[in-house]
């Protein structure tokens, strides 16, 4: 029997566009479009209680829209805001663990190989690494060559580790 392969429902996938769209979107044009949107929708709502009500659209239903679409805009950015904040930290905080996850896989990998990972600073020519690992290569500890300069050195003195 096959695993069943998970799929994503529509909302769900909606949602997840919808999010997307939104994070792409620079701060004040996210902030303006929204702004808009709850202006229009709140209007929206308001013309058609008003012409359900009273059979009509009138002036002052449009401009109890605009002052109710006035409270309801900030309170909607704010969520928004929360939305996308909290999203942006989930994204981060999965990254982040991503993150370890491969430097604990690299680590048990070298200890596995008997490797040393080195790093070169082209500027000061000093090469980091952990001493105490050296002995995988035949140095001591005490012979901790730091510099490119003191392990070419020792290379000429010793050709058969290098």
């Amino acid at each position: 029997m096959e695993p069943a392969i998970p799929t994503i429902t529509t909302n769900a996938a909606l949602s997840v566009r919808l999010i997307h769209f939104l994070e792409r979107q620079p701060g004040w044009r996210l902030w303006l479009g929204f702004s808009l949107a709850c202006l229009v929708a709140v209007e929206v709502i308001v013309s058609l209680m008003d012409l359900l009500l009273n059979g009509a659209v009138t002036w002052d239903y449009l401009l109890t829209g605009l002052v109710a679409a006035g409270l309801v805009a900030p309170v909607s950015l704010a969520g928004l805001t929360y939305l996308l904040e909290t999203t942006r930290q989930a994204k981060a905080d999965a990254l982040e663990l991503q993150n370890l996850r491969a430097g604990k896989n690299m680590q048990v990998s070298l200890d596995a190989a008997q490797m040393l990972f080195w790093e070169l600073d082209l500027a000061s020519g000093r090469l980091a690494f952990d001493d105490s690992r050296l002995h995988w290569l035949g140095f001591e500890p005490s012979e901790a060559l730091h510099t490119v300069d003191g392990f070419s050195h020792w290379c000429i003195r010793t050709t058969a580790h290098c």
